[in-house]
């Protein structure tokens, strides 16, 4: 087969619709199939190199040409590469974009919503779709769409919700390598002077409102009133942002804000073997204790597979996107989320208790095998088979 994936953004620019994006197409493309990545123009010295194509384009300047301009660009790409099918990550720009053009062009379209282009919480301005206009986009280019994957049952009732036929939705998460999870190459404990006896909870993901690190913060300085020797690292772009109150909660050394673990700016990015997480992360995943995601809502985040893979048990929300991965008193507790005071009780439960800490290790790696990305790309390919005979 031969496909393309239409991207809104790329590598190296790291979160979950772009890190997904390039694993399945990494994998795609050890199996024989040919695939192109169509993606912005990336500004950086950085060189991505990967097994698979990646074609760049510019982003028009102001938004009025925006849409025909991209239409433009992924009409030349059907003409240069001749695909079979294309694969949106985002229902738009992109995947509104692909809608249009399939008018003209005779391909399957399948669309994979992430997060932002398909949730909204009006409270903290967060999702496309608060938008009327781009909301009815969004709609048009569901229902015109051949295949709607949801990567979660929240996902799912916001696709129907907007308009997509549910008989169309197929259920395929985002996934994670499983084996590289196996051996951590440094121990994060020494790289933040940490001490060997530390309890280490660990956070990651990129500072925003959405994931609620407020929340965590103001948790810790709970649970340090119990246990003493609870630390907690929070990895991800824009943490320093944190430090104030970190600062006014008298949290300093206590709460690790380390930032985002990413190659050095001009460094190459050979994700040939792929070499996302970075090594750094998988070690962090690896030397810590419990993994918490605080979150307000989730697509389906990456990170909670991850820390699953290495055998964290996790504290997560009762949110939409931490509910699918995580069951209650199997491999994680539920706490309610924006409530400080039931995160830290549920935090304080794990670091009690080594035996059921342990016990939800051991099903927190059992349960990371659903979430391998070889199983989940036999997934896609089944839709692929289908959708492509149904066109021939």
């Amino acid at each position: 087969m031969k496909i393309c994936f239409f991207m809104s953004t790329f590598l190296p620019k790291i979160g979950g619709a772009e890190l997904a994006a390039h694993y399945l197409a990494e994998d795609l493309t050890r199996e024989g199939h040919r695939v192109t990545v169509l993606a912005p123009f990336y500004r950086g010295k950085r060189k991505i190199k990967t097994n698979y194509v990646i074609h760049r384009f510019k982003y028009p300047p102001g938004w009025l040409f925006f849409e025909p301009i991209l239409l433009l660009y992924l009409a030349l790409e059907k003409l240069i590469s001749r695909f079979d099918l294309l694969h949106v990550y985002a229902t738009y720009p992109s995947g509104y974009c692909g809608s249009i053009l399939k008018k003209f062009f005779r391909f399957p379209l399948i669309i994979t919503p992430q997060g932002a282009d398909i949730q909204k919480i009006p409270e903290i301005g967060y999702g496309l779709r608060l938008d009327p206009r781009v909301e009815k986009k969004i709609g048009l280019a569901l229902k015109r769409a051949d295949a709607i994957v949801s990567i979660s049952d929240s996902i799912k009732r916001d696709i129907v919700e907007v308009g997509g036929d549910p008989k169309k939705i197929y259920d395929i998460p985002n996934g994670v390598w499983v084996d590289r999870f196996a051996h951590p190459q440094k121990d994060i404990r020494r790289i933040f002077h940490l001490n060997s006896t530390d309890r280490v909870i660990l956070a990651v993901g990129r500072n925003h409102p959405k994931k609620g690190y407020a929340d965590l913060i103001e948790a810790m300085a709970l649970v340090k009133r119990k246990f003493r020797k609870a630390k907690c690292v929070i990895i991800g772009a824009g943490t320093e942002n944190l430090l104030p109150m970190v600062k006014d909660l008298d949290l300093q050394g206590e709460v690790v804000l380390a930032g985002e673990i990413a190659p050095a700016k001009g460094e190459s990015l050979d994700l040939r073997a792929l070499a996302l997480p970075q090594e750094d992360l998988v070690s962090a995943y690896l030397s810590s204790d419990i993994f918490v995601s605080p979150s307000l809502i989730e697509g389906f985040a990456l990170v909670i597979p991850e820390a699953l893979a290495a055998g964290l048990p996790v504290v997560a929300t009762d949110v939409p996107g931490n509910r699918d991965a995580i069951v209650d008193g199997y491999n994680g507790l539920i706490a309610r989320a924006r409530d400080p005071q039931d995160l830290a009780e549920k935090i304080l439960v794990l670091l009690e208790d080594e035996d059921l800490r342990m016990r939800m290790s051991a099903n927190a790696r059992k349960s990371s095998l659903r979430y391998d990305w070889g199983k989940i790309t036999e997934e896609y390919i089944k839709v692929y088979e289908h959708l492509l005979a149904k066109v021939w």
